[in-house]
């Protein structure tokens, strides 16, 4: 009788332990970076975003660890650095976060090699036509799924979302340039966007939403969103055309091969892609990138 009884508690407690074991499982962890406000300035709309993204992704058991980032050439990639090393588990994927002057909501699909603004960063540094490495690749593509990100909205949503290979020249673009390589040869998918000012409060607002919606089914299914999406053919943007023509064959021939149910959408993505490119092109193709205003405070 006591053997049974015995046995009967060790069968229970092994399977509160399984049950344990599953509770204790592993979250998906998403590495968000944001930037602390610029000097003289209350607040920054990416860190509002970032927090709003990690409040509501904790609803759905996603866990989110924020690193907020100073505005400053040199310390903003060593801070996003040690985030990162600091979790353990690593991260399932990063997206960095920065601020517009405007209440527009922006994703990014590259980041140039070229440090140019007129603004200074929080350190008093202004850099104009600085390669950010001397012997670094022009422009370097973003990995993450965006087209599976941008089609998890509804058109309607997907309305207040610019698409944009222009991810200016302050420390937005430095940082995605230096970490978003740094992640991506660590096999983090990594992506970046531009949220609205700290001033646009409904715009702000949105965006946390949004960005929840579109990040939730990267991490809770990332392989069959990468079979149905056309992340691999937007490596092509890492060669950005020399013309408005070349950029309508570059659309021509991703569109022609999309396998995914969300064909239209993504169309409709890099239709906005290949805009984004006739606007750089048509008038003055080869001039001189234009100064930015800040982007990343």
């Amino acid at each position: 009788m006591w053997l049974l009884l015995a046995a009967l508690i060790f069968l229970a407690d092994e399977s509160a332990a399984q049950n344990s074991g599953n509770l204790l499982s592993p979250r998906p962890r998403i590495l968000i970076t944001a930037f602390a406000p610029y000097p003289g300035s209350p607040s920054n709309g990416s860190l509002q975003v970032a927090q709003r993204i990690k409040t509501e992704l904790g609803i759905r058991g996603i866990e989110v660890e924020i690193c907020v980032v100073p505005v400053s050439y040199q310390g903003a990639v060593p801070a996003a650095r040690e985030c990162l090393q600091r979790m353990n588990p690593r991260p399932d994927q990063v997206l960095a976060l920065g601020e517009l002057s405007s209440c527009d909501t922006k994703i990014e699909t590259l980041a140039r090699n070229l440090d140019n603004d007129r603004t200074p960063d929080a350190d008093g540094v202004r850099r104009a036509m600085t390669p950010i490495d001397p012997q670094g690749a022009e422009r370097v593509a973003f990995d993450n799924h965006v087209l599976s990100m941008y089609c998890a909205l509804s058109p309607a949503e997907r309305q207040s979302l610019q698409v944009s290979h222009d991810a200016g020249g302050f420390i937005c673009n430095h940082l995605s340039y230096v970490f978003g390589q740094e992640v991506q040869g660590q096999g983090i998918p990594f992506s970046f966007a531009h949220v609205p000012h700290h001033r646009c409060e409904r715009e702000v607002n949105r965006a946390g939403r949004q960005f929840s919606r579109m990040i939730a089914p990267t991490v809770t299914s990332p392989e069959a969103l990468r079979n149905q999406s056309l992340v691999s053919e937007l490596n092509l943007c890492q060669r950005v055309p020399a013309t408005v023509e070349q950029a309508n064959q570059v659309l021509q021939v991703v569109a022609g091969t999309a396998r995914s149910r969300h064909k239209a959408c993504e169309e409709s993505f890099l239709r906005q892609l290949r805009d984004s490119w006739a606007t750089e092109l048509s008038p003055g193709a080869g001039s001189p990138p234009r100064s930015e205003t800040p982007k990343g405070q």
